[in-house]
């Protein structure tokens, strides 16, 4: 039996067959993503299998960036919100929102319960112009009576999904869980049309096989369940390349360094695990509650754009990504032939915001877009064009046209220089045209007035140290050290040439870590990186598709907490668990109870997410202070529960757990 693992990323999208019982890649694929369509490039990534192949699989595994991307763009369905108790302090990405009736202490105990007349009174009020509900109650994470009383009437009371807080993470923290509920309710619609897709595309191959999503943590979850609960899946893809890395490399203790062709993610792997970002994932400028690894993301890929920079003579690299000369070059020859046109004129006659970008249309304007929008369309109808050419057919300024914008909104792309250019230009790659990409590279060199060898020289110098800037930022974060500004980091490495006279500091770094180097540019570029460093690079076989690897190989994987605290006014101990709260006399009976709450919480998520014969550990951690006459007080217990399962898939079981109770204490 074979396990699918598909990765769709900002640039590419990966396929892999993997025989889990050998341990052995069957086959593998790399197509071009999509992003208007991730459903058509997921189905050509399965095109160079075969049908006999295909019906040999047991498990299809899906990460995906559609979740980050679509909170990024701000491409979310619109969300209602329903807020009880406190106001959440902060700004909240929801279209409208209602405050209510309802008030819990801090503690959990009713103070003033909720009106069901009024919660249906809200909804009616706002659910017209939305496609999903949230629900927020101050301290539902100590009683969630108040929320599941106002989903319930909202169920009741119109059709569309409706999300509460508590249902998504048990940590207090009343803006940021309100925020990750909103951010949930308007992902739903984006990962029910792709997941449905997805099952269109797995039934027209006949592949009758349950599909799993990767997390933000790299475990996986059911697709049904992640339709509840699509905010899981923000930084799947990183989350899915670090997996891969440590499964293709065997490494435990790593820098693992993803570099793609939009973004390089570095994590840092001990003990074959990477740390969870304790304050939850941030994305698109938003704080969530959701379990994420920790990852620290560069705009530096394969496509990102060379562009000069502000200092005479020097160049920029990313963070925006476009597509590389030499891949639109191999469809449009013409592009090759504009830009060697553009490169013979002398360099003072040079513009390279005119001459040294080029667009092509993606997707016609809708009707309500503006006449300029559909006046550039229309001049790409017949393919792509520098910016300068268009502004000539337009008779208007090339700083009239609205080509941010429509790139913005995938109307069009952007077609320009790219480390990927670089590599054809010197003929490293061989891959798309290097004709385009050289006559790209020599237009950008003779404005620049460098040597073409002496340009491809520097560009790779400034990739390199782009890259051992990232490195180094990555690794002082991770290992406590905060965050250091760009622009010293970029200082300090510099430094390490040694060739310029006027530094005083004379530095040299290396890293005690290996670095795992995956992603489809990493052989040109991570070898010099370690260099730098003194540090061994890894780049591992099948490097090039190890976010599609690291989907097909998760677990499942799910994380519960219960707390204990005292209430010394009552003379009770208040023991909150998933779902529920209960007073008892005694701390010890608190603590059972509770830890009997957090065991069956997880069996019942890890069943539902699709995990069996799971491995559960617990601790309980009980915290004391000690007051001024040196005597310790209790101030609470918080009581973790993991537990960890292969997908049911992968031994042709389902709807049990076995084993689940076999406990094993953590460190």
């Amino acid at each position: 039996m074979l396990t699918l693992g598909i990765d769709t990323g900002g640039t590419y999208t990966d396929a892999v067959l993997l025989d889990p019982a050998a341990r052995r890649i069957v086959a593998k694929t790399k197509v071009f993503t999509t992003k208007h369509n991730l459903a058509s490039c997921i189905d050509d990534s399965l095109r160079a299998f075969s049908s006999e192949m295909l019906g040999r699989v047991s498990l299809v595994s899906l990460s995906t960036t559609l979740a980050t991307n679509s909170l990024v763009e701000g491409t979310t369905g619109r969300v209602g919100l329903v807020v009880m108790g406190r106001l959440p302090e902060g700004p909240l990405p929801v279209a409208v929102w209602r405050h209510i009736g309802g008030l819990l202490d801090i503690k959990g105990r009713v103070i003033h319960p909720v009106d069901p007349e009024e919660v249906a009174r809200t909804v009616a009020e706002i659910a017209g112009g939305v496609d999903a509900m949230a629900v927020s109650g101050f301290a539902s994470v100590r009683n969630p009576a108040h929320e599941l009383a106002v989903r319930d009437t909202i169920r009741r009371t119109v059709d569309l999904p409706v999300v509460c807080g508590h249902e998504l993470s048990s940590a207090l923290g009343h803006n940021d869980r309100t925020v990750t509920a909103v951010i949930n309710a308007g992902l739903i619609s984006k990962i029910e049309a792709l997941v449905q897709a997805v099952r269109d595309i797995m039934a027209a191959r006949r592949i009758e096989a349950p599909i799993m999503v990767v997390r933000g943590d790299g475990s996986l979850i059911r697709d049904d369940a992640a339709l509840s609960r699509p905010i899981e899946t923000i930084l799947s893809g990183p989350a899915a390349s670090i997996v891969g890395g440590l499964y293709l490399s065997g490494r435990a203790d790593a820098l693992l360094v993803d570099m793609g062709g939009t973004t390089t993610d570095i994590a840092h792997a001990r003990d074959g695990t990477v740390a969870i970002n304790p304050n939850g994932a941030m994305v698109g400028g938003w704080r969530t509650m959701v379990r994420a690894a920790e990852i620290a993301t560069f705009g530096i890929g394969g496509d990102s754009r060379i562009a000069p920079g502000a200092e005479p003579g020097s160049v920029e690299i990313g963070p925006r990504r476009v597509t590389p000369f030499s891949v639109a070059g191999s469809a449009e020859p013409g592009i090759a032939q504009s830009l060697a046109r553009a490169a013979s004129q002398p360099a003072g006659e040079i513009c390279l915001a005119s001459q040294g970008t080029f667009y092509r249309l993606v997707a016609d304007p809708g009707p309500g877009a503006a006449a300029i929008e559909s006046a550039v369309a229309a001049a790409l109808r017949g393919g792509p064009l520098s910016a300068g050419d268009i502004a000539m057919r337009l008779a208007t300024g090339v700083a009239h046209l609205p080509l941010d914008s429509m790139c913005r909104n995938a109307m069009v792309e952007a077609i320009s220089l790219t480390p990927t250019d670089i590599l054809h230009a010197s003929g490293e790659l061989t891959l798309w045209d290097a004709e385009a990409a050289r006559a790209g590279a020599l237009l950008f060199s003779k404005k620049m007035e460098l040597d073409l060898d002496e340009f491809l020289e520097k560009v790779r110098s400034d990739i390199t140290d782009a890259l051992a800037v990232a490195c180094l930022d990555s690794a002082v974060r991770f290992s406590g050290g905060g965050e250091i500004g760009t622009a010293a980091l970029r200082h300090l490495v510099g430094t390490a040439s040694g060739d310029d006279e006027n530094d005083i500091v004379a530095t040299r770094f290396s890293l005690k870590k290996e670095i795992v180097a995956v992603g489809a540019p990493v052989g040109a570029w991570l070898p010099a990186v370690g260099n730098f460093f003194t540090t061994p690079v890894v780049i591992p076989e099948h490097a090039e598709v190890a976010n599609a690897v690291g989907a097909a190989v998760g677990q499942v994987r799910v994380a519960v907490r219960a707390l204990v605290r005292p209430d010394r006014e009552r003379k009770v101990y208040r023991a909150h668990a998933p779902g529920a709260a209960q007073e008892f006399a005694s701390r010890g009976e608190a603590e059972e109870w509770a830890l009997e709450q957090a065991l069956r919480a997880a069996r019942d998520r890890i069943l539902e997410w699709g995990g069996v014969n799971a491995a559960v550990t617990e601790r309980i951690d009980p915290r004391h202070v000690v007051d001024g006459d040196g005597t310790p007080r209790y101030i609470e217990t918080t009581i973790s529960v993991e537990a960890a399962g292969n997908p049911s898939a992968i031994h042709g079981e389902s709807g049990h757990i076995e084993n689940f109770g076999k406990r094993q204490p953590l460190s």
